[in-house]
């Protein structure tokens, strides 16, 4: 008899707490969203443009060439593609030329992987083009020498 009611007691704490855990991610992602239209309205209200850099949004952009390179060194080069294109995008919208110049870079590493060699010059041009603006010498020489590692002071991940 105090088995089942133990049983039972259990099954009833186990409802409830999923229940609680649906709820609080419910309300987490009720939160968020209300940021997000709070920060989108105060920029529209502040008179900022879309393109103000903010950490959070160049983190975005490492977390995704940090993705990137992690496919890469998985041989998954396809993902990496699409990863080091959406890393791209999203840093030409904040007009973040460090992310953009990794992301181009992994880009061309990913397309020589893949036997793309036009693409992966242009992706290497281009990426070295990026650097030199920046005036990134680390990453510049890592550029032509096929190897790119972030070195102290650069615009590494």
């Amino acid at each position: 008899m105090d088995e089942k009611i133990f049983l039972a007691g259990m099954k009833n704490l186990a409802e409830k707490s999923l229940w609680l855990l649906l709820l609080f991610i419910n309300l987490a992602f009720g939160f968020m969203t209300t940021s997000v239209i709070a920060q989108e309205s105060a920029r529209v209200r502040g008179g900022r443009s879309a393109n103000v850099l903010t950490h959070q949004d160049t983190n975005v952009v490492k977390v995704l060439n940090r993705n990137a390179l992690e496919e890469l060194e998985a041989r998954r080069y396809e993902n990496a593609i699409q990863y080091a294109q959406n890393a791209i995008d999203l840093a030409e919208k904040l007009a973040y030329q460090a992310g953009k110049a990794q992301a181009t870079y992994l880009l061309g590493k990913a397309h020589r992987k893949t036997n793309r060699y036009t693409t992966s010059l242009n992706n290497y041009l281009a990426a070295a083009a990026l650097f030199s603006s920046l005036k990134d010498q680390a990453n510049l020489s890592g550029t032509f020498s096929g190897t790119w590692l972030p070195a102290p002071g650069s615009t590494g991940l």
